[in-house]
């Protein structure tokens, strides 16, 4: 008798940004394994169809979920959340191996967090949340540090608590740092959209908020460093 796998195979794909036309996608793949019954879910509501019953719960989803069964039990499962999103199988055969690498392939096209950066999300845990937290903290402070270095260098005070240049290249190094933590944190969420790709907006529209918080914050770290100056 064969061993069959009772644990599920779970693969986290991060968090995305996905359209209409890239759940249906989803849906296809899911839906060419042989001999399957498909259950749809999205927001409280049961779906039939990707493309033309999605735009009636709304613009955005809170969740979608896709089911693949047989009569012998599920095949495939697919959660795609604000949270997160999975897609486990238990005991998969090679077609639904296939079948999960194409939905993984989707995934990397719409993500939004690198696969990398994952664990330092919010959803990775309480002690990453933390961990990232500290990084940014720590990183705005050593940012004041060596700003306030550079400044003495310029006004040559003599008074310096990082040497130059090494203050200014660390100081933009850790201000980076810290930006992209911070923006990863606003980031690490998955959005789910009833319209399609063509309904994307232009990168400006899309950017303008975190370059908004980059000018702001360095702004801020500027003026810390003056007052510890002065």
């Amino acid at each position: 008798m064969a061993i069959k796998r009772l644990t599920p195979t779970v693969r986290d794909l991060g968090f995305l940004r996905l359209w209409r036309d890239d759940i249906a996608e989803i849906a296809g793949f899911a839906g060419q394994i042989h001999d399957v019954k498909l259950n749809m879910e999205a927001d409280d509501n049961e779906l039939d169809d990707v493309q033309a019953d999605l735009p009636k719960v709304g613009k955005r989803l809170r969740y979608f979920t896709l089911t693949a069964t047989r009569l012998s039990g599920q095949v495939l499962k697919v959660r795609l959340t604000s949270h997160g999103c999975q897609v486990e199988a238990t005991n998969p055969d090679l077609e639904t191996r296939g079948i999960i690498s194409d939905i993984e392939a989707v995934a990397d096209r719409c993500r939004r967090v690198p696969r990398w950066l994952c664990p330092l999300s919010p959803a990775g845990g309480s002690n990453a949340a933390a961990a990232a937290v500290l990084i940014a903290v720590f990183g705005g402070i050593y940012s004041v540090v060596a700003g306030v270095s550079a400044y003495d260098h310029f006004a040559l005070s003599g008074n310096h608590g990082v040497s130059w240049p090494a203050s200014i290249i660390s100081c933009i190094l850790s201000t980076i740092i810290t930006l992209s933590i911070v923006s990863m944190q606003f980031r690490a969420r998955t959005l789910l959209f009833t319209g399609t790709n063509a309904d994307a907006p232009t990168w400006w529209q899309e950017y303008r908020g975190h370059l908004g918080i980059a000018i702001i914050s360095g702004a801020i770290f500027f003026v810390l460093g003056l007052l510890v100056h002065v």
